[in-house]
């Protein structure tokens, strides 16, 4: 049976939203070392106007540097090095900024190998990824955040999670603390097979905070082009408030001619099977639709392998999420906890929480 092969394409756009008065979000989008990798991210600034900005753009620059540099490690390896390095290089760089000491970011990364069939998935933070395949919608991400943990496991609504006043208090950021090489669990890390025909969507929290899955759904599955559907979804969050900047990258991933015929292949061989009529005695006729069987039950289960896996074939999730769509995965939470306080937190602002000295580090922007 042939092997899959793909072909992808990926658009990305960010805006500043109808409140702030500039943009601490960025992106990738973009084929990386040949036509078969396609490096996409999401990526959202924190710790004011200046040292979000700056902390973002140096993500950007980091990751994509380190990738083009390290080809020769597995696409999983590297893409965690590229994060760590990233985060490294805000640490340091905070020295040439004084007034920015808090400066870090959220980012959900995927590195697409077309080649192979696989997206490896690099996060930290509320950012997300989601994939969109035969009309379902299915976050490959977790938010590192109380809220967004409730919601995962079903404690909260979607519409209660938007709506919730500390859905912008978060775990963990990019910039937080010093990682070395082997750090592992801090970063979240996945690999999930890619399904035929698949829109992946990495976007910041200016879009999910205000436009539903539903809504997100609904765009996706128009018969647009991927700049028109980045367009339409930036500008379903805008007419919502637009509270925030607003980031949306499209990855379309397509089968070419050739994978398509090992589904057409398939359901021919079903349907011959279905339909055709032996006349031959009734020995002969069971010795071969048991022999078809076996063959139709083997294409089957490699059909559902190619196409219906839906767990990551490797992840560093280690925490239960009970009651959930992602089964044995969950939130990586590593050295920090979620701790709280009634204080008022506005809707412009994210708060880190250090759960090892229960002190609280806004890292907002300060109106």
């Amino acid at each position: 049976m042939s092997k899959i092969r793909f072909d992808g394409c990926c658009y990305g756009e960010t805006n500043q939203g109808k409140v702030r008065t500039n943009n601490e979000d960025t992106y990738i989008c973009q084929f990386i070392w040949d036509d078969s990798h396609i490096v996409c991210a999401a990526i959202d600034g924190l710790g004011g106007y200046e040292g979000g900005e700056i902390a973002a753009e140096i993500a950007r620059s980091t990751i994509i540097k380190h990738l083009e540099e390290f080809r020769a490690k597995g696409i999983t390896e590297i893409l965690k090095d590229a994060v760590i390095e990233a985060n490294n290089e805000i640490i340091r760089q905070r020295k040439a900024y004084p007034k920015s000491t808090q400066m870090g970011c959220v980012a959900s990364i995927g590195l697409i190998d077309l080649e192979n069939g696989v997206i490896a998935i690099a996060h930290v933070g509320d950012s997300r990824i989601y994939r969109y395949t035969d009309g379902e919608l299915k976050k490959l991400t977790h938010d590192h955040s109380l809220v967004g943990y409730r919601e995962e496991i079903g404690e909260m609504s979607e519409g209660d999670a938007m709506r919730h006043p500390q859905r912008n208090v978060i775990d963990k950021f990019i910039g937080e603390q010093y990682l070395s090489l082997d750090s592992s669990n801090y970063i979240e890390i996945s690999v999930w097979p890619i399904i035929r025909d698949t829109q992946y969507l990495f976007c910041s929290d200016g879009l999910t905070d205000l436009v539903t899955s539903q809504q997100i759904i609904d765009i996706l599955s128009l018969n647009s082009s991927i700049e028109d559907k980045v367009k339409m979804l930036i500008a379903s969050a805008n007419d919502a408030g637009g509270r925030d900047n607003i980031t949306v990258v499209i990855a379309n991933l397509r089968t070419n001619a050739r994978g398509n015929a090992h589904v057409e292949d398939f359901e021919y061989s079903n349907k011959i099977t279905k339909n055709k009529k032996f006349n031959i005695c009734p020995i002969l006729s069971g010795i071969c639709g048991f022999i078809i069987g076996i063959v139709i039950s083997q294409m089957y289960n490699m059909y559902k392998a190619d196409c219906k896996l839906e767990h990551p074939i490797h992840s560093n999730i280690d925490m239960q999420l009970d009651n959930s769509e992602f089964g044995s995965h969950s939130t990586a939470i590593d050295d920090s906890t979620f701790l709280f306080t009634p204080e008022l937190i506005k809707n412009d602002h994210r708060i880190a929480v250090d759960s090892l000295s229960h002190k609280k580090e806004s890292v907002a922007t300060q109106e």
